[in-house]
């Protein structure tokens, strides 16, 4: 399992999205009753979505090489700390495949979603 440095994190957009889950399971018994219960030590997950605005070819092509190491290689995780916790680095998981737009001519915006990782 190799870490991957969140690519370009200086170029990141600041409208960065952070949602959270609660990372539980719940099983259905007969006559309506139900057992919810938490998976892992922490009961809350962060979902995150990223985007890299106005990227040269070049940046670009750093960010999909990364994209692309964590979903061919699924044990690798990506590290980055969010903006309220800098210090605590957490790890992440490509959600989905990343989508791309084209603001002018020779620019690429990358949009990717990432889910924490409990390793």
């Amino acid at each position: 399992m190799a870490t991957i440095s969140m690519p370009l994190p200086n170029r990141i957009s600041p409208s960065l999205k952070v949602e959270t889950e609660l990372n539980q399971t719940s099983a259905k018994f007969g006559f309506g009753t139900e057992q919810t219960v938490i998976r892992g030590f922490r009961a809350i997950r962060y979902k995150l979505s990223v985007s890299w605005d106005a990227l040269t070819q070049a940046e670009a092509n750093i960010v999909i090489a990364a994209i692309n190491q964590q979903i061919n290689q699924p044990s690798d995780r990506i590290t980055y700390a969010l903006p309220h916790e800098s210090s605590t680095y957490r790890k992440w998981t490509v959600k989905g495949a990343p989508s791309y737009s084209y603001p002018d001519v020779g620019f690429t915006s990358i949009s990717v979603e990432l889910r924490e990782a409990y390793i």
